[in-house]
Protein backbone atom coordinates (compact mmCIF):
# COMPACT_ATOMS: atom_id res chain seq x y z
CA UNK A 1 0.00 0.00 0.00
CA UNK A 2 2.99 2.29 -0.41
CA UNK A 3 1.71 3.85 -3.67
CA UNK A 4 -1.14 5.83 -2.13
CA UNK A 5 -1.36 9.43 -3.32
CA UNK A 6 -1.05 12.31 -0.88
CA UNK A 7 -4.58 13.39 -1.81
CA UNK A 8 -5.98 10.04 -0.66
CA UNK A 9 -3.84 10.08 2.49
CA UNK A 10 -4.94 13.58 3.49
CA UNK A 11 -8.61 12.91 2.81
CA UNK A 12 -8.55 9.60 4.71
CA UNK A 13 -6.86 11.36 7.61
CA UNK A 14 -9.58 14.03 7.64
CA UNK A 15 -12.34 11.40 7.38
CA UNK A 16 -10.87 9.56 10.38
CA UNK A 17 -10.45 12.83 12.24
CA UNK A 18 -14.11 13.76 11.67
CA UNK A 19 -15.28 10.26 12.62
CA UNK A 20 -13.25 10.16 15.83
CA UNK A 21 -14.41 13.64 16.79
CA UNK A 22 -18.04 12.52 16.35
CA UNK A 23 -17.38 9.39 18.40
CA UNK A 24 -15.83 11.48 21.17
CA UNK A 25 -18.65 14.05 21.19
CA UNK A 26 -21.73 11.91 20.75
CA UNK A 27 -21.65 8.14 20.92
CA UNK A 28 -20.05 7.29 24.28
CA UNK A 29 -17.84 4.56 22.82
CA UNK A 30 -15.20 2.84 24.91
CA UNK A 31 -13.59 1.01 21.99
CA UNK A 32 -12.80 2.05 18.40
CA UNK A 33 -11.23 -0.20 15.75
CA UNK A 34 -9.72 1.21 12.55
CA UNK A 35 -8.65 -1.06 9.72
CA UNK A 36 -6.99 -0.26 6.39
CA UNK A 37 -6.53 -2.74 3.57
CA UNK A 38 -6.25 -2.77 -0.20
CA UNK A 39 -8.06 -5.07 -2.57
CA UNK A 40 -8.52 -5.08 -6.34
CA UNK A 41 -7.20 -1.54 -6.78
CA UNK A 42 -9.19 -0.04 -3.90
CA UNK A 43 -8.25 1.27 -0.50
CA UNK A 44 -10.68 0.04 2.14
CA UNK A 45 -10.99 1.76 5.49
CA UNK A 46 -13.34 0.52 8.19
CA UNK A 47 -13.97 2.27 11.48
CA UNK A 48 -16.10 0.56 14.14
CA UNK A 49 -17.11 1.69 17.62
CA UNK A 50 -19.11 0.18 20.46
CA UNK A 51 -21.04 3.35 21.26
CA UNK A 52 -24.73 4.10 21.47
CA UNK A 53 -25.18 4.34 17.70
CA UNK A 54 -27.45 6.76 15.89
CA UNK A 55 -30.38 6.85 13.49
CA UNK A 56 -28.79 7.25 10.05
CA UNK A 57 -31.98 8.73 8.57
CA UNK A 58 -32.12 11.63 11.04
CA UNK A 59 -28.37 12.30 11.35
CA UNK A 60 -27.44 12.12 7.65
CA UNK A 61 -27.74 15.90 7.31
CA UNK A 62 -25.21 16.64 10.06
CA UNK A 63 -22.11 18.57 9.05
CA UNK A 64 -19.75 15.73 10.02
CA UNK A 65 -21.56 13.19 7.86
CA UNK A 66 -21.74 15.72 5.00
CA UNK A 67 -17.99 16.37 5.26
CA UNK A 68 -17.21 12.65 5.16
CA UNK A 69 -19.52 12.07 2.18
CA UNK A 70 -18.01 15.05 0.34
CA UNK A 71 -14.43 13.89 0.85
CA UNK A 72 -15.24 10.35 -0.30
CA UNK A 73 -17.07 11.73 -3.34
CA UNK A 74 -14.04 13.89 -4.21
CA UNK A 75 -11.96 10.68 -4.19
CA UNK A 76 -14.54 8.98 -6.48
CA UNK A 77 -15.25 6.42 -3.79
CA UNK A 78 -18.20 5.39 -1.69
CA UNK A 79 -19.01 5.34 1.99
CA UNK A 80 -21.50 3.28 3.98
CA UNK A 81 -22.74 4.09 7.48
CA UNK A 82 -24.14 1.17 9.47
CA UNK A 83 -25.56 2.03 12.87
CA UNK A 84 -28.22 0.81 15.22
CA UNK A 85 -29.37 2.30 18.49
CA UNK A 86 -27.28 0.90 21.38
CA UNK A 87 -25.13 -1.34 19.16
CA UNK A 88 -22.39 0.90 17.80
CA UNK A 89 -21.52 2.25 14.39
CA UNK A 90 -19.50 1.01 11.44
CA UNK A 91 -18.21 3.30 8.70
CA UNK A 92 -16.88 1.69 5.53
CA UNK A 93 -14.95 3.77 3.00
CA UNK A 94 -13.84 2.43 -0.38
CA UNK A 95 -11.75 4.58 -2.74
CA UNK A 96 -9.92 3.71 -5.95
CA UNK A 97 -6.13 3.80 -5.79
Amino acid sequence: MGNISNTIKINCYRILQESIQNIHKYVKATNVNINFSSKNGYLLCTLEDNGIGFNIKTIKKGIGIKNIRSRVKDLKGNVKFISNHESGTKIQVKVPL
